[in-house]
């Protein structure tokens, strides 16, 4: 005797979800029938009556199965204590789950926002990615994500010691050996989204994050595409300041773009400001890049100079655009990268080594401003080698 799975089993399913079927039949999760139909079966089956004629809404159904539905239930799990940033589609919210009393960053986005920009697949992919590739190390892992009738909502880790940006916008720029500490981290995060067939397409200081130790986490994954090997994208997209030539040009790109993006960090994080000045318009920023000699000054390391002068080769081809090709180059020659990976590289030398660099430079300059190193000390006031604690 048949089961009642078997005889009345479910005909929304996973699989149907990537079949070449029709919106309107992806919108009923059992089958469908007339109510005339459901009203005469019901009396020659008791079984009949726990179908339904009622569809999912489309609204829920384009965002299936990325973002599961749930109610208002999920929602009061949380606590919002503070807004932290605010989006093109939304907020991101600082939440605390009441069980655990675990904190969370919770990015909440606008349903008819995302509709109206065309963005349903981009919030789609930003999920699946986060969610598939956050084990890496410097990546923040996705933790919940799901959907109500008029928004979407991610939960992903929180990571509270603030961005890169505000570091080097204290520092004003940081020496070699850290730089080259950063360079190899943001080297490995982006090699690993590409060997999985992901483009970043927004690598830029404000999206790294730095954890309790000081190592980088990258956020926002809200440009990402998956991109297989030898395809090309074609959306002009990203922050103008480290846009590559290519997308200036409104040309196709492969993942070397986000090789130019770190260029452009490395150059920033080295000399204490960019290599242009941004501008709003696309085709004048496009004819600052191509007149611009993107070439360290003659006081940094050969070795600096070239890394900068690959990664910022105007020429996708020849840019320099692979782990490999990055641990080949001088200024990485005696870099440990799995050490890296495994971060047990520590920061309390580096860090110290800086801030006293730093002093000396603010006691003997006449412009002096003692102010932005005691923000950068009071940023990392937490941090163990900042307390005089050893870092394990």
């Amino acid at each position: 005797m048949s089961t009642f799975r078997e005889r009345y089993g479910y005909r929304f399913s996973f699989s149907s979800v990537h079949s070449g079927q029709s919106v309107s039949s992806v919108q009923r999760p059992w089958s469908r029938t007339s109510r005339r139909r459901w009203q005469q079966s019901t009396s020659g089956n008791q079984y009949e009556a726990t179908k339904t004629t009622w569809p999912v809404a489309l609204v829920e159904a384009m965002f299936l199965p990325e973002f599961p539905v749930r109610g208002a239930l999920e929602e009061q799990k949380f606590q919002v204590k503070e807004q932290i940033a605010q989006g093109a589609f939304g907020s991101v919210l600082l939440v605390q789950q009441k069980d655990s009393e675990h904190v969370y960053a919770m990015k909440v986005l606008s349903k008819a926002q995302v509709i109206m920009q065309n963005a349903v697949q981009q919030c789609k992919d930003e999920v699946t990615i986060q969610c598939v590739l956050g084990h890496h190390p410097f990546i923040v892992k996705c933790k919940h994500h799901w959907q109500n009738k008029k928004k979407l909502f991610i939960v992903t880790e929180y990571i509270p010691h603030g961005e890169l940006l505000k570091v080097w916008k204290t520092y004003g720029k940081f020496n070699e050996e850290l730089v080259q500490f950063y360079v190899a981290e943001l080297a490995l995060t982006i090699d690993f989204l590409h060997n999985a067939g992901v483009i970043y397409r927004d690598l830029k200081m404000e999206n790294i994050l730095l954890d309790e130790k000081g190592h980088v986490q990258l956020i926002d994954f809200g440009l990402a595409k998956w991109l297989a090997y030898g395809e090309r994208a074609n959306t002009i997209c990203g922050t103008i300041q480290y846009m590559a030539p290519e997308i200036l040009k409104m040309e196709s790109y492969t993942k070397a773009v986000d090789w130019w993006s770190l260029g452009i960090i490395m150059y920033a994080l080295l000399t204490g400001q960019y290599p242009v000045e941004s501008v709003h318009d696309h085709s004048k920023m496009q004819k600052l890049v191509e007149s611009t000699n993107y070439t360290l000054p003659e006081s940094y390391s050969d070795g600096a100079r070239h890394v900068v002068r690959q990664l910022l080769c105007k020429l996708p081809q020849r840019r320099l655009q692979s782990l490999h090709a990055l641990k080949s180059q001088p200024f990485f020659r005696n870099m440990n990268f799995d050490e890296v990976f495994g971060k047990k590289v520590s920061l309390k030398e580096l860090f110290e080594k800086n801030i006293k660099d730093q002093k000396i430079i603010s006691a003997s300059s006449a412009h002096s401003n003692d102010s932005e190193l005691a923000v950068l000390e009071e940023m990392f006031e937490d941090f163990p080698h900042m307390n005089g604690e050893e870092v394990t």
